[in-house]
């Protein structure tokens, strides 16, 4: 069966008029001559996405969008009609968000967090800005400490909210937040705690024995850069400490405290300084 909003590999069953009809064996679908290889010849097997036309009829496409049913992705608006927001999804046809599918109204120019799905009725692909309701929250395949790839969505104030796997909820608070992300960044982040609505603490460093050895090799860096030295010590403000290393003052002690034991750094009273 073709999976309409997903990439198919199908088989070249036939050359006619407009292009080549493709198929599985049960289904087939129509690639007109814009999207046909050169060298296709009947029998090949192609990588192809397949959606739907404005009549609703299936169609595939050599090209491959930026997102595909069941994913999360950043995209851009680029019109608004009477049906709802159309984005740019790495298509020729935009994708439509329903007005009923946006957790805000949505503007030409924005950048949204979006989730592809299927329409219930015409089984088109669409967009959705409804985060919330496509999350998994059964997290038995996530634990803490595990690494994870990130995706921004929001921003709240309560933190920065972000797609954790390409499939749940997490959140970064925004004071153990020590560098500037933006909606669609992609980043690697750690799960800090995994709590019992199905939701994800998340944060940017690494924890445990690898952020010790992460927050150390910081600092070694950031002396590097300074002519071997810094003036920063275990009194000095929370704030600068954020501002020149992007972390905070416990971890920063913990760092200098290791780099001190391992005769890296002298520690001075106006800051440390690395030892060649």
């Amino acid at each position: 069966m073709i999976d309409i909003g997903r990439t198919n590999e199908l088989k070249v069953e036939r050359v006619v008029e407009f292009g080549l009809i493709l198929g599985d064996g049960v289904d087939e679908v129509l690639i007109t001559s814009k999207w046909v290889p050169e060298d296709a010849q009947i029998g090949d097997n192609l990588r192809v996405f397949v959606y739907t036309d404005s009549q609703s009829r299936p169609i595939a496409t050599t090209d491959i969008p930026f997102a595909e049913v069941g994913e999360f992705a950043c995209l851009r608006v680029v019109d608004t009609t009477e049906h709802g927001a159309f984005v740019d999804w790495g298509l020729d046809k935009d994708l439509l968000v329903p007005f009923q599918e946006q957790e805000r109204p949505l503007q030409t120019g924005d950048k949204r967090v979006f989730f592809v799905t299927l329409h219930e009725r015409t089984n088109r692909p669409i967009g959705s800005s409804r985060l919330s309701r496509w999350f998994e929250y059964e997290t038995d395949g996530v634990q803490p400490k595990q690494e994870v790839s990130l995706l921004v969505c929001d921003t709240t104030e309560a933190g920065t909210m972000v797609v954790v796997n390409d499939k749940y909820r997490g959140i970064l608070y925004a004071n153990e937040l020590f560098e500037r992300v933006r909606v669609g960044d992609k980043r690697t982040g750690w799960i800090r705690h995994v709590r019992d609505d199905g939701r994800l603490d998340i944060t940017l460093q690494p924890i445990g024995h690898a952020a010790n050895l992460d927050a150390r090799g910081t600092v070694l860096e950031a002396l590097r850069q300074s002519d071997g030295f810094l003036p920063l010590h275990d009194k000095s403000d929370p704030a600068e400490i954020k501002r020149c290393l992007s972390m905070s003052k416990k971890r920063f002690k913990q760092a200098i405290g290791g780099l001190y034991k391992s005769k890296q750094i002298e520690i001075t009273p106006d800051g440390i300084r690395l030892l060649s």
